[in-house]
């Protein structure tokens, strides 16, 4: 049995070109986030960095955008580093080149499978730029303080909790008033954003009822166990465990799971 809906939650720069690979679902766009560029001075000496670390695509993009309203180049010899291969793509499309690009070549998209391939095949950075939201990637900040590596946070955007209208979450409201047991894909990218549509869900009692019973499309273990946990808070009562599936970030996979699952039925 297909899906009756997939709930697409990335921000709306991330979601045009998975909105039309998933034309054969019908599908809701409901942002969980929003992500916002923030006013920010380049650091000192920052082309002097072992590598930069970008920790997700908008990251990238909003510093390329910095670079490129003040005509600053990007210097051919500095390393970017990139947390998984959609974001080593974005590196490179912002004029990278591909052999300056870090990445992980297998493995989650995370800070730890970068660590881990780092060292396995690079000698210890001295100096390191993580460049990120307001907050975020404290694991590898700490992993790299304890080798003694210089390290520096530069944050140039701001993460927000999203605001469904009641034009917005309509459609899903009429399905599961008509259908409870309607068959619904949430797309969960971050705790974050599992943080910010649980509370959307605390506003609506059909979601607060049949939204457990849904499935759950995310991209790494530790979004999982966060679902989870908030299910052990929100909805300790609910009577079998959650439907929660992991998915490489990018949209060839993301499309081709949601196939799969819908397959299966």
């Amino acid at each position: 049995m297909s899906f009756d809906l997939v709930i697409n939650t990335r921000p709306a720069h991330k979601s045009r070109e998975l909105q039309i690979l998933l034309a054969d679902f019908k599908q809701l766009h409901l942002p969980a986030l929003t992500l916002v560029p923030l006013e920010f001075s380049l650091p000192a000496h920052w082309q002097g960095n072992d590598f930069i670390f970008f920790v997700s695509q908008f990251a990238i993009d909003s510093f390329f955008a910095h670079l490129k309203r003040h005509a600053i180049p990007w210097p051919k010899y500095l390393f970017a580093a990139a947390v998984g291969r959609v974001s080593a793509k974005a590196l490179i499309a912002q004029g990278v080149a591909p052999d300056k690009v870090l990445v992980a070549p297998e493995g989650d998209a995370d800070s730890e499978s970068f660590l881990d391939w780092f060292e396995a095949n690079y000698q210890a950075p001295k100096r390191v730029l993580i460049v990120r939201a307001e907050h975020g990637r404290n694991w590898l900040y700490q992993q790299l303080h304890e080798r003694h590596v210089e390290t520096s946070f530069l944050a140039v955007y701001k993460r927000a909790a999203a605001t469904w209208s009641a034009q917005d979450k309509q459609a899903l409201l009429d399905l599961l008033a008509a259908k409870p047991t309607a068959r619904v894909c949430w797309l969960m990218t971050s705790r974050e954003s599992v943080d910010a549509v649980l509370a959307q869900w605390q506003k609506e009692p059909l979601l607060a009822k049949y939204g457990w019973q849904h499935d759950f499309l995310v991209f790494h273990p530790r979004i999982a166990d966060h679902l989870s946990a908030k299910q052990r808070q929100l909805a300790p009562l609910h009577p079998s465990p959650l439907k929660v599936h992991l998915c490489q970030p990018d949209n060839s996979a993301i499309v081709a799971t949601l196939k799969r699952l819908s397959a299966k039925g």
